[in-house]
């Protein structure tokens, strides 16, 4: 289903988000899956130079990371270029199938994480991750720097203070 500029904007601010500035270019967004993320974002660091990311063994299956660490300031580069590989993608797709193009409803959000605790990896203070409307219409998030969703807290939420979609 297809998302209008507004209709996602109310989404993401019945969220908890406070998303009424972000930046919307398009008028239409198409919600995606979790899966779409997560081949997204396998994708986009297997196209990594090999510098800019780790192979770490879980469970006796190698999988490849980002070279990141948390608290470091650099998560805002790992859900940018999450959003712009997704963002690409779409467009590929588009020129392929022949058919306009709209936006994904996916982008990066910045907040203020805290406290530091287990579920966000102890990452207090500026923050960067990303979120996407899946089928359902709700609201997911994602943390690029370890490749799983997470769930921001109500006040985290209520701390966004920039996001956009492309």
């Amino acid at each position: 289903m297809s998302l209008s500029q507004a209709d996602l904007r109310a989404k993401l601010v019945a969220a908890g988000l406070n998303a009424t500035l972000w930046q919307f270019p398009d008028d239409d967004f198409e919600e995606c899956s979790f899966g779409f993320v997560m081949a997204n974002w396998t994708a986009w660091l297997a196209a990594r130079p090999k510098e800019l990311v780790i192979t770490v063994d879980m469970g006796g299956k190698p999988v490849l990371l980002p070279k990141w660490v948390p608290n470091a300031g650099d998560c805002d580069n790992l859900a940018f270029g999450t959003v712009c590989w997704a963002d690409t993608g779409n467009a590929l797709k588009a020129v392929l199938s022949g058919q306009a193009r709209g936006g994904l409803a996916y982008g990066a959000m910045f907040y203020q994480a805290g406290p530091a605790r287990p579920d966000n990896f102890g990452i207090a203070g500026a923050h960067a991750i990303c979120w996407f409307v899946d089928f359902d219409g709700a609201v997911r998030y994602f943390e690029p720097g370890m490749g799983c969703e997470v769930f921001p807290s109500q006040i985290e939420r209520a701390s966004a203070y920039f996001g956009f979609a492309l």
